[in-house]
C-alpha cells in the first residue's frame, strides 16, 4: 500500500487487517474555498477537480470506496451484497467483505470508525449533532450485534470551544436524558440571548458506552477542524468549503 504524507490514519489498537486512511485539506486540485484536496461533490466546487482529487486518492485504496448520500440521517447501509455506488443515502455504512470501502465526508461533523477486537468487520459513522440526537450511532451498532469487543475511533471534528448552539439544540438533548447537561457549558452574548458550547466528542461516546463499548476501547483524535483550519475544512468557521474523508476497509 502506497503511503502519502498529508494522509492520517486512525491512532488506535485495531487489529493488523484493519485499514484506515484520514485525510486532509492538503494535496490536491481545487482552489479558493475548497483549497485543496476537496472529496465531496456537494459543496458547489468544480465536479471535473472533485473527481480528479478522487482519483488520487483512489491511489491508496484497493477499491473505490462507498460515497453516501450524507443527510444527517440515522440511516445505515450494510455494503456486504451492494455493487452500486450511486443513490445512497445513508450517514453509516458497515461490511465485513475485504477490501470494499466505507467512507465518510465531513468538515466539523465527528466522523466515527469502527471494527472490533478480532478484526472481522468495519463501519463508517457520519455523527453531527443531528444525526447524534437521531441515534445514528445506536443504529449502527445495533446492525453489528452489539458487544464489548468493538472499537471505536473518534477523528477529527469541533472543539466544544468552538461549537456554539442556541437553546434549540441544548434543549433536545436534555430533554433525552438529564447526563446531556454535562456537555453543554452556558455563554451569554451580547444581545443576552443564552448560547451554549456543545461538546459533541463527550455525546458521542458516552452514546458508544451506552451502546455496549467499553471506556478502553474508544479513541478520539483530538484534532479540532476549527483550530486547525489550514489542515482541515471547518464548515463552522468558512462555511462554503470542501470535506474530508475518513475511509476503512478490511484488508
Amino acid at each position: 500500500m502506497l503511503n502519502n504524507p498529508n494522509f492520517l490514519q486512525a491512532n488506535w489498537n485495531a487489529p493488523a487487517n484493519i485499514k484506515t486512511i484520514i485525510t486532509t485539506r492538503i494535496g490536491g486540485n481545487s482552489t479558493g474555498q475548497f483549497d485543496s484536496l476537496n472529496l465531496a461533490l456537494h459543496v458547489s466546487d468544480n465536479p471535473e477537480i472533485v473527481i480528479k482529487n478522487r482519483n488520487l486518492l483512489k491511489k491508496y485504496l484497493p477499491s473505490e470506496p462507498f460515497w453516501l448520500n450524507q443527510t444527517h440521517n440515522n440511516y445505515v447501509i450494510n455494503l456486504d451484497n451492494v455493487e452500486s455506488n450511486s443513490n445512497l443515502i445513508f450517514d453509516a455504512s458497515i461490511t465485513s467483505v475485504r477490501n470494499k470501502v466505507c467512507a465518510i465526508l465531513t468538515a466539523d461533523c465527528l466522523p466515527i470508525l469502527l471494527t472490533n477486537k478480532k478484526g472481522t468487520f468495519v463501519a463508517a459513522i457520519h455523527a453531527g449533532w443531528r444525526g447524534l440526537l437521531n441515534n445514528i450511532i445506536e443504529n449502527t451498532i445495533n446492525m453489528l450485534k452489539p458487544d464489548s469487543t468493538i472499537l471505536a475511533y473518534i477523528g477529527p471534528s469541533i472543539c466544544e470551544k468552538h461549537f456554539e448552539v442556541g437553546n434549540d439544540v441544548f434543549n433536545k438533548f436534555t430533554n433525552i436524558s438529564p447526563k446531556n447537561l454535562n456537555y453543554f457549558k452556558e455563554k451569554t452574548s451580547v444581545n443576552k440571548e443564552i448560547k451554549y458550547y456543545c461538546n459533541l466528542i463527550e455525546i458521542a461516546k458516552d452514546l458508544l458506552l451506552n451502546a455496549g463499548l467499553d471506556s478502553k476501547n474508544i479513541w478520539v483524535s483530538n484534532e479540532c477542524t476549527y483550530c486547525n483550519n489550514d489542515l482541515f475544512y471547518s464548515y463552522r468557521k468558512n462555511n462554503v468549503t470542501g470535506r474530508i474523508a475518513s475511509l476503512i476497509w478490511l484488508e
